[in-house]
């Protein structure tokens, strides 16, 4: 177990990946960056590579700017204190497709299945899509762009589960799934 994210485990920007896409174009803001209070205890590292990615939303405001993401992620910390170690998600998508690092890269989430705690990178897209509210393009883009990164960082299997909320099911962005044996996600396609 180790205490807090490794903020050199960033994203790495490899040259010539794919063609259409080196770099990726991400935008990481590290837990240094947003104020990240250390987590309470020792976490627990993930298996890597990973095998899932979980996408769901924050259940809050969406948020445009970066002093106002780094303001709600650091209220989110707080609250996920209250029932957790620390941030509950490995990363965060703001609208505009900002990455924000949680526990980052080597940390489980605090996913309350075992088996995807120790397998999958928790992903909160910064927002609630409750209401069929649509996701925006950018976060979508963050997502395909991130799943690429942590491929060919080598810390995400080649053929990943991408695994959806409700919440995210329902938005036009993602099509139709079918329950994961942990009932809780359905397994998302992207329509794309």
């Amino acid at each position: 177990m180790i205490g807090g994210a490794e903020s050199s485990e960033i994203f790495e920007c490899k040259e010539n990946v794919t063609q259409n896409a080196p770099c990726f174009g991400l935008v990481m803001v590290t837990r240094h960056e947003w104020l990240a209070q250390p987590p309470i205890t020792p976490i627990d590292k993930l298996d890597l590579p990973a095998e899932n990615i979980i996408l769901t939303d924050t259940k809050t405001e969406e948020c445009v700017m970066k002093p106002n993401c780094k303001y709600l992620i650091r209220t989110l910390q707080d609250e996920h204190n209250l029932h957790n170690d620390d941030i509950a998600y490995n990363f965060l998508i703001s609208s505009q497709g900002d990455i924000y690092e949680g526990r980052g890269w080597l940390l489980q989430s605090a996913e309350d299945s075992e088996k995807l705690m120790k397998t999958s990178y928790w992903i909160g897209l910064i927002g609630n899509f409750t209401n069929n509210n649509p996701i925006p393009e950018t976060q979508v883009s963050a997502v395909q762009h991130f799943i690429l990164q942590a491929k060919s960082s080598g810390k995400l299997i080649s053929s990943p589960k991408v695994l959806c909320s409700e919440n995210i099911l329902i938005t036009n962005k993602f099509t139709d799934g079918f329950l994961n044996t942990s009932n809780k996600y359905m397994q998302c396609l992207n329509k794309d």
